[in-house]
C-alpha cells in the first residue's frame, strides 16, 4: 500500500515540474493590444447630482496600458466654469513613464484630481450638463515583423532557400493605437520593396505631433488629424531603408501605406529576417459622465 502512495507522490510531483519548472513567463508575447490609455472617472467623482453650493471632485484615473511612454495633457470641458468654481479649464500635465513591459504587464498609473463648488444660478432649479476628459499626447509604436528574403528571386531552384517570400499579415495589435497590420513584400534581384500598411487600431483620434500641445485650440481642425512620422524602419539590425512618401504621411480613413527599399541585400539564398518599424504620432481620446445640478430650496 505504502509502495502505491509512493509512486502517486512521485507521479504528482514530476508532473508540476514538467508543467512549470522551464516556464519563463517573460517569454509570452506581451507587446500586443490597441490601447495606450485607459481613462474613468473614479467612482463618484463627479457625482451624478450635485446640491447649490456642495464641494465636490473631479477624478480621473489613468493607466498606461501601451508599450511606450505617455506624455501630453488632460483637459477637463464641458461645463461652465462660473457655476463649477474652482475647476480649471486649463491643461492639467499628464506623464506616464511606467508602461508595458515583459515584465511589467499592467502598464503605468496616474490620477488627476480637481476640487470644486457649485454656484447655481438665481432662479434655476435644475441644470444639466456633460463633463468630458480629453487626453492629448504623444505615442510610439514599435513593430517587429518577421519576414522573408531573397537576393535571387529568379534562381530555378528553391531547395537550398530557408524560407518562402510572402506577404505578411499582422494581428493582436503592438500595445499602441497605431499599428502595422501588414507587410506586402516585392523581391527584385538585390533589391526588396516592403510596402507597409498602418492603420488607427485604437478608439481616438490620431494628431500630428505639432498640435498635441494645443490640441483643444479653435485653430485645431480636422487637416491637423490623422498625421504620423515615420521614424525608422530597419532590416536586421544594420539596414535602414527609404521610404515614401516622406514624413509626415498622410492616414486616409484611419490608414497609411508606405513602400521602403531594401537596396543592400546581399547573398544567393532566401534567408528570415526581422523588419523593425518605429513610428511616433499625437493621440486624443475623451471619456464623459452626465451630471445634474439642483438648488437647495
Amino acid at each position: 500500500m505504502h509502495k502505491w502512495i509512493m509512486i502517486i507522490v512521485l507521479a504528482s510531483i514530476l508532473l508540476v515540474s514538467c508543467g512549470t519548472g522551464d516556464r519563463d513567463e517573460t517569454k509570452a508575447n506581451w507587446r500586443t493590444g490597441a490601447q495606450a490609455i485607459e481613462m474613468s472617472f473614479l467612482q463618484g467623482t463627479p457625482p451624478k447630482v450635485i446640491y447649490d453650493g456642495d464641494v465636490f471632485d473631479i477624478a480621473v484615473e489613468i493607466w498606461n496600458r501601451g508599450a511606450s511612454p505617455l506624455v501630453g495633457d488632460l483637459y477637463l470641458t464641458g461645463f461652465d466654469d462660473s457655476i463649477f468654481s474652482g475647476i480649471t479649464k486649463r491643461p492639467l500635465p499628464l506623464s506616464i513613464e511606467q508602461h508595458k513591459t515583459k515584465y511589467n504587464t499592467e502598464g503605468g498609473y496616474q490620477l488627476i484630481r480637481e476640487s470644486g463648488r457649485i454656484l447655481m444660478p438665481e432662479g434655476s432649479d435644475t441644470f444639466s450638463t456633460t463633463i468630458k476628459a480629453v487626453a492629448c499626447y504623444f505615442y510610439e509604436t514599435v513593430s517587429d515583423v518577421q519576414v522573408c528574403v531573397d537576393p535571387e528571386p529568379n534562381k530555378r531552384d528553391l531547395s537550398s532557400d530557408a524560407c518562402q517570400v510572402r506577404d505578411v499579415s499582422v494581428s493582436g495589435g503592438q500595445a499602441a493605437p497605431v499599428a502595422v497590420t501588414n507587410v506586402k513584400v516585392e523581391s527584385t534581384p538585390q533589391k526588396t520593396i516592403f510596402r507597409i500598411t498602418i492603420k488607427n487600431v485604437g478608439k481616438g483620434t490620431v494628431l500630428d505631433q505639432a498640435v498635441v500641445d494645443e490640441c483643444l485650440d479653435s485653430d485645431v481642425v480636422f487637416a491637423d488629424t490623422n498625421w504620423i512620422d515615420l521614424d525608422s524602419v530597419r532590416l536586421g539590425l544594420d539596414d535602414f531603408l527609404q521610404c515614401e512618401p516622406p514624413n509626415p504621411v498622410k492616414m486616409s480613413g484611419g490608414t497609411a501605406t508606405v513602400a521602403c527599399t531594401a537596396d543592400r541585400i546581399v547573398g544567393t539564398s532566401a534567408y528570415s529576417s526581422v523588419l523593425t518599424v518605429v513610428l511616433t504620432y499625437g493621440y486624443r481620446e475623451d471619456i464623459e459622465q452626465k451630471v445634474q445640478l439642483r438648488s437647495t430650496i
